[in-house]
């Protein structure tokens, strides 16, 4: 086996469908060489198989800041309401 693959021989070394290898790949992104960052080395798809959660990329969206009712926006923009 060569040290680098490309997606096509790495999904095969994974026994994955090259479809398949993507999707993983978009939740697991494992390590990629070479200069155009496009092969794979058979020691970190040997560790992927074994535990794939360590690649595992959990990605959290920023929670929504509260919306404003439009009484609330022209007190903010305008100083609607307040006293003094």
């Amino acid at each position: 086996m060569k040290a680098y693959m490309n997606q096509i021989k790495a999904a095969e070394y994974c026994g994955y469908s090259v479809d398949t290898f993507r999707r993983h790949l978009r939740s697991y992104p494992l390590p990629k060489y070479g200069p155009k960052r496009n092969r794979f080395k058979a020691i970190d798809l040997d560790a992927w198989m074994e535990d794939p959660h360590k690649f595992k990329v959990i990605t959290m969206r920023p929670r929504a800041e509260k919306m404003l009712s439009l009484a609330e926006q022209k007190a903010a923009v305008f100083g609607y309401g307040k006293t003094g």
